[in-house]
């Protein structure tokens, strides 16, 4: 039986969701493997993880032009800067992230995060690692961050993402290109009728879901406030996250819409609502995306975080699945005349079915345990 070691770490929500979707496929479908997911993150101290969720949480809220400049700046080969954060990283995390590793004593390590791949190949020879090291990148991009040369696979998004990591010096029998993984629960449909009849919605009409993302971010209400005021009989799915504030404010907008809304607070079947809707808005992380893309659901997406979130928005625009709103006080505009026509949202629905992988964590551990 093989021992698959997978390492994600939750300074964003995607990297988890990934190494969570990778260990529900195997224990699905590869009886004679054991794969454990392991966030690195919950191996350092309560203070620790405070401080880099919620940093990274505020920098991409608050400021997000300079995570933008942060991740442009940063997007070269291994620099100083990069360095220094693969190092800090390693002195918080690895005494007990090593004792994990050597504990299970994997064949197959797979991250979904870079910074444990890379304190992973630089301990490789001192903890006499016989485990192969693989990178499953989460977004449609190959910033330098995912780079290393001693990484022995790369799962890539698309074949964009793969022609990005051979520019940079990947060797192409490492690459596979796979998609990026999801819980494979996105690969199986239910029917909109039953779906929306369970959600307490009406299956005959338009429905926009309306994501904040998984830790409630952002000013929703405001944003649910003006895409009720579009013409038009459309019904609005609005997930609140973990933010139990947000999800008061919401109730209260809904309890005015006519019926027209309802609000959720963090859900566990998001495949439902994506089931039961005809467009998402949604900022634009890449695991999120990437489920809309299995349920063939078209996206707008407002306003990305500069970085992985922008270049994950032009790819879905560029190949017809998403169309980009650049602010809120446009949104309603653009909402309106997507549901006004109904061939252009038949279209991105086509390129969304077509842009999907839903298999891609089957695929990645067919790859990892038959390569």
């Amino acid at each position: 039986m093989k021992r698959i070691l997978i390492l994600s770490s939750s300074g964003g929500a995607g990297h988890v969701r990934a190494g969570q979707a990778l260990e529900a496929a195997a224990s699905e479908r590869f009886p004679d493997a054991e794969a454990v997911h392991q966030d690195a993150l919950q191996l350092c101290g309560r203070a620790t993880r405070t401080v880099v969720s919620d940093l990274y949480l505020k920098v991409v809220n608050l400021v997000p032009s300079l995570y933008g400049f942060l991740y442009k700046r940063s997007d070269r080969e291994m620099s100083k800067r990069t360095q220094d954060l693969v190092a800090r990283y390693d002195r918080l995390f690895y005494r007990a992230l090593a004792k994990r590793v050597r504990e299970f004593d994997p064949d197959e390590i797979v991250c979904t995060h870079f910074l444990p791949a890379h304190v992973m190949v630089a301990k490789r020879a001192k903890e006499k690692l016989r485990a192969r090291i693989s990178v499953v990148l989460t977004d449609y991009d190959a910033h330098y961050y995912w780079i290393d040369a001693g990484l022995d696979r790369f799962f890539a998004g698309s074949d964009e993402v793969r022609f990005l990591l051979e520019t940079r010096g990947i060797p192409a029998d490492r690459i596979r290109v796979t998609g990026i993984p999801i819980h494979p629960v996105f690969g199986r449909a239910r029917g909109r009728e039953p779906v929306a009849r369970e959600l307490g919605i009406r299956p005959d009409r338009p429905t926009v879901l309306l994501m904040s993302g998984g830790f409630g971010v952002g000013k929703v209400e405001d944003t649910l406030e003006r895409l009720l005021a579009v013409p038009g009989s459309a019904q609005f799915l609005v997930i609140a996250g973990r933010n139990e504030a947000l999800k008061k404010r919401l109730e209260g907008v809904a309890a005015k819409s006519g019926g027209r809304a309802k609000a959720f607070g963090f859900v566990t079947n998001i495949q439902d609502l994506m089931e039961a809707s005809d467009l998402a808005v949604t900022k634009a992380g890449g695991l999120t995306v990437t489920e809309c893309l299995a349920k063939s659901l078209p996206m707008l997406v407002f306003n990305p975080i500069p970085g992985q979130e922008e270049t994950n928005a032009d790819w879905l625009a560029e190949n017809g699945a998403a169309a980009k709103v650049r602010s809120l006080d446009i949104l309603a505009y653009r909402l309106g005349r997507l549901l006004a026509d109904p061939k252009r949202l038949e279209a991105m629905k086509s390129a969304a079915r077509t842009l999907a992988r839903p298999s891609a964590a089957f695929d990645i551990l067919q790859a990892i345990l038959n390569p």
